[in-house]
């Protein structure tokens, strides 16, 4: 994943002066700006900044401080599901002696289930 970039930092500070007009951000302020932001968000991924700016953007009526982006950033993981798969490391082949154990364990769970089936069948009319 690529991490954003100081030109997607730049239009999205840019955005925000023209979304918010009355905290009188302009291009040189953006400047200033602009090096704490990419300082402070610069470990975000593109998409994951973009995302934040947006959520601030769509419940926020001031222009952001870092703080805002990265509780924004937060909001937007909170909502993302919470099972994620992991990779796994190393070999994911199984030796023989895992695989006849998993047989063992599938067999017995098979039985169980035949034997528990077997008492609540209902006998045919």
């Amino acid at each position: 994943m690529q991490k954003v970039s100081e030109e997607t930092i730049h239009m999205r500070l840019t955005a925000f002066g023209l979304n918010y007009p009355s905290a009188m951000i302009g291009p040189a302020q953006v400047l200033v700006l602009l090096d704490d932001w990419i300082e402070d968000l610069g470990h975000l991924t593109e998409a994951q900044f973009v995302a934040a700016c947006t959520e601030h953007r769509r419940n926020n009526k001031f222009f952001p401080c870092v703080k805002d982006i990265l509780d924004a950033h937060a909001a937007v993981v909170d909502r993302e599901p919470k099972l994620r798969l992991l990779a796994l490391s190393g070999s994911t082949e199984l030796t023989d002696e895992q695989v006849k154990r998993n047989r063992q364990g599938c067999r017995k769970i098979l039985e169980i289930i035949a034997r528990s089936s077997r008492h609540k069948r209902v006998p045919a009319a």
